[in-house]
């Protein structure tokens, strides 16, 4: 066969080549089709709704950024646990006044579930990561929920992850995990089990999730082999007789009915027409009673990265205490930081590899409040601690990374809380110690372009939560000079 003869002979060859490959095509087709079946359809009992209603002017501010997180937290949960009192029933967690993702609140002054006043730039800072907060709230909610009712079905509604961006999953995807089901607030259409799921997907429900859902027929829960928390563990113990018959709270006022099982908490049961049979708990209702706990500990939860300043150069925020304890400040340190020597033996893998660090803080920040401070560290063999130390005091030292809410960072996470010190400048500096061999890292000393490059450098914030600190005003103008103006209104600089 010559190469002119080619081009005659290939269109016989193609005929085999053709049907195969309509062969294959089709195969694959149908083994996509077989994947992606609808889910099954089981019919279920009405379940109980707990709906709660904070006596509070923004949810999201108790539960995520105010200074009572943990105390809202618990509160929300007690009120929950009250109003779970069967064992086999299905039950939805309804908050209205948190909705899945950010709303500006009402105009005017607001107030908090404690009666604190709401502070709208820490609100506004905390725009950027609303899902990521809100997430690792409600888990905090829900295993507390599960420690005290084990085995409890229930679920928050209308929380669940939503797949976009390809298969990527988005906001809430741990929160889904967590629960047993999702639940829906919207009806779903009556019919086959396609029709439901086509819908669903329409509501961008994951495809894995079991999902309940009131359709004109009936409740359902659309899921694919779902099958009821046991009540019975593993090692046989009754789950449901774990659950204690609630008592009612010293702080209820006579004749409070239902859950309100947080501190100055009460409830009310009540029909609600449009949930069926319901179980409406409120909260608030001598709210001032509930002092705050004290340091806040942090679920832990990671959150998907996203600025927390919503993508502006605005400074960060002051939060509440979250991972580390709070450092207590000394009178200043008495020189440099000794480099500590190298941990292991030489020949030792990553003997010779000097920990990565660096501060995840912008520094000369003023704060007034608590406020997180985080070190973003790796070596070869992993960390085993950051220790911290607040103007030469006490070391505290910090051996696991923890999700930083001022920053959306998981990092080694401490606060600083101005409360506790004088109005001024304090240093903090931090020791980065590899695990088990390599060369510790020393991130102290003063700022310069050396120091910036390998993060060797303290870390400088003013506390001011007694507003002494003087605020100077500096003039700037495009007439101005930078390298003879003084920052006066006669004599300006020429940029900022």
């Amino acid at each position: 066969m010559t190469h002119r003869d080619a081009p005659a002979a290939l269109p016989a060859l193609d005929r085999p080549l053709r049907r195969l490959s309509i062969f294959v095509a089709a195969a694959a087709l149908a083994l996509v089709a077989g994947q992606a079946q609808a889910r099954d359809l089981v019919p279920v009992e009405e379940p109980q709704v707990v709906e709660i209603d904070a006596d509070s002017d923004c949810l999201y501010w108790d539960l995520c950024v105010g200074y009572h997180k943990p105390d809202a937290i618990q509160r929300v949960a007690d009120t929950i646990i009250g109003s779970l009192t069967d064992p086999e029933a299905m039950y939805v967690v309804s908050l209205p006044q948190l909705p899945t993702g950010w709303q500006a609140p009402p105009s005017g002054s607001l107030t908090g579930m404690f009666g604190d006043t709401i502070d709208r730039r820490r609100l506004s800072f905390a725009r950027g990561t609303y899902q990521g907060r809100v997430e690792a709230a409600l888990l905090s909610v829900v295993e507390e929920i599960q420690e005290q009712r084990p085995g409890a079905r229930v679920t928050i509604q209308d929380f669940h992850a939503e797949p976009r961006r390809g298969s990527r999953l988005l906001s809430y995807e741990r929160l889904e995990d967590a629960v047993p089901y999702v639940a829906l607030s919207e009806m779903a259409p009556a019919g086959s089990a396609g029709a439901v799921d086509t819908w669903l997907a329409g509501e961008n429900v994951s495809d894995d999730a079991a999902v309940l859902v009131q359709t004109e027929d009936g409740w359902v829960l659309a899921a694919e082999g779902w099958q009821a928390r046991p009540l019975i563990d593993p090692m046989g113990e009754d789950l449901a007789s774990a659950w204690p018959a609630p008592a009612p709270n010293p702080g209820d006022t006579p004749g409070d009915t239902g859950g309100g099982g947080g501190p100055g908490g009460t409830g009310t049961a009540q029909s609600v027409s449009d949930l069926g049979l319901a179980v409406v708990s409120s909260l608030g209702q001598g709210r001032t009673n509930a002092a705050p706990s004290g340091p806040e500990q942090d679920s832990g939860f990671p959150e998907p990265d996203a600025g927390d300043n919503g993508g502006t150069d605005q400074p960060d925020e002051p939060n509440t205490p979250s991972a580390g304890q709070v450092l207590i400040a000394g009178a200043g340190f008495a020189g440099p930081t000794p480099q500590p020597a190298t941990l292991g033996a030489p020949g030792m893998p990553g003997y010779t590899a000097k920990a990565i660090a660096r501060w995840d803080v912008v520094p000369f920040q003023t704060i007034d409040g608590p406020f997180d401070i985080g070190v973003v560290a790796f070596h070869i063999n992993g960390i085993d601690r950051v220790e911290f130390s607040l103007n030469g005091g006490p070391w505290s030292a910090v051996s696991e990374p923890s999700r930083n809410e001022r920053t959306a960072v998981w990092e080694f996470t401490t606060t600083v809380d101005a409360r506790t010190l004088t109005d001024g400048l304090y240093e903090i500096r931090a020791r980065v110690y590899p695990r088990g061999a390599g060369v510790p890292r020393v991130l102290g000393g003063p700022i310069t372009d050396e120091s910036v490059d390998n993060g060797e450098h303290s870390l400088l914030l003013s506390a001011n939560a007694n507003q002494t600190l003087p605020t100077p005003t500096r003039y700037v103008s495009g007439f101005g000079s930078d390298a003879s103006g003084v920052g006066s209104r006669t004599n300006p600089f020429r940029s900022v």
